[in-house]
């Protein structure tokens, strides 16, 4: 792994396969660096047309509701167990999915979003349409 910047990962071109043994030593870099988010980005660079990471949600952070109307993304959830909500402008929920390990979601709507984690360790892997833009979600 290749440190981008804090929290931010790289794989190494000739490492792209995930093991619990990495999964594992993610969760340590984000114990040790106290952490709540952590991710390791499997594409080659901020310019790759496909986006996948592996993120590692520690301490039931909840990463605030936000919105972006330019990207779908998967969900793949490899450890734990959260629920993924939907709002509507005025902050109702319009849709809960309960997610588990092995189960895998699509987020087509571009509605506002947020994932709530139900376990102290949240592992999941994320894919988006790249290239990276650095345009700030919309948060509700």
């Amino acid at each position: 792994m290749i440190k981008k910047s804090s929290g931010v990962y790289y794989s190494t071109p000739e490492n792209q396969k995930v093991t619990s043994k990495i999964i594992d030593e993610l969760c340590e870099i984000a114990k040790e660096d106290q952490l709540d988010m952590v991710r390791l980005c499997l594409h080659e660079s901020e310019k790759s047309k496909l986006m996948a990471m592996v993120i590692i949600i520690r301490n039931k952070y909840i990463y605030p509701i936000h919105r972006h109307d330019w990207k779908d993304e998967s969900y793949s959830v490899l450890r734990g167990e959260c629920i993924y909500r939907e709002y509507q402008e005025n902050k109702t929920v319009s849709q809960e999915i309960r997610l588990s390990a092995g189960e895998i979601m699509m987020n087509i709507n571009r509605t506002y979003h947020s994932i709530e984690p139900l376990t102290d360790v949240l592992c999941f892997i994320e894919h988006t349409i790249g290239p990276f833009k650095p345009i700030r979600p919309e948060y509700l």
